[in-house]
């Protein structure tokens, strides 16, 4: 039986794919097609199956197998109303694209709310384009453990619920430190 695989190519100087190019339109291949592609974009086609894969992997990994909190046990969902977390999941999950490191699940409250605003982060002005209702006392949400840490080190650090905190924000700050604002 043989299989017959769609690819699409980008190339970023042109509008056509690459494919295009030496077929005038996507190209569909076999085996023994794929064998009179020159090296090169044959290369390119297996980089790019493998990245598709890994990436499929990847995702695979994750649903299976939850992050843990910093007591080490299964990481709990923070809050869905309003859905918080990196990935919008409810979770204070992280992983690459995460450059802030949004692992620490808080109940903000208004001096959190007022610190954060002057330290630079508005989080209580909603922005419907980056799907964020904006902020108010008593909600729980998935904020930055280095802001988190700041907030702590000038005495205005929000509650935090440990069972919803991603064991990577340990290291940023101790199990003692974020023990000692626990709200559950």
């Amino acid at each position: 039986m043989r299989r017959r695989i769609a690819l699409q190519l980008r190339r970023p100087s042109r509008n056509r794919t690459s494919c295009e190019m030496h077929t005038g339109g996507p190209l569909f291949f076999s085996r023994s097609f794929g064998s009179a592609l020159p090296a090169r974009l044959r290369a390119g086609i297996l980089a790019s199956l493998f990245l598709e894969q890994t990436l499929l992997l990847g995702k695979i990994y994750n649903a299976l197998f939850m992050p843990t909190n910093v007591l080490g046990t299964e990481l709990k969902c923070c809050c869905r109303n309003p859905t918080t977390g990196f990935y919008r999941d409810g979770f204070c999950r992280t992983g690459p694209e995460d450059v802030g490191l949004h692992t620490v699940c808080v109940k903000v409250t208004q001096e959190f709310l007022d610190f954060s605003v002057l330290d630079g982060n508005d989080l209580v002005t909603p922005r419907p384009e980056f799907g964020f209702p904006g902020l108010k006392p008593g909600d729980k949400w998935c904020v930055c453990v280095t802001r988190w840490k700041s907030a702590l080190d000038h005495n205005r650090a929000a509650p935090v619920d440990l069972e919803a905190t991603h064991a990577s924000a340990l290291e940023f700050v101790t199990l003692e430190e974020l023990k000692a604002y626990a709200f559950k």
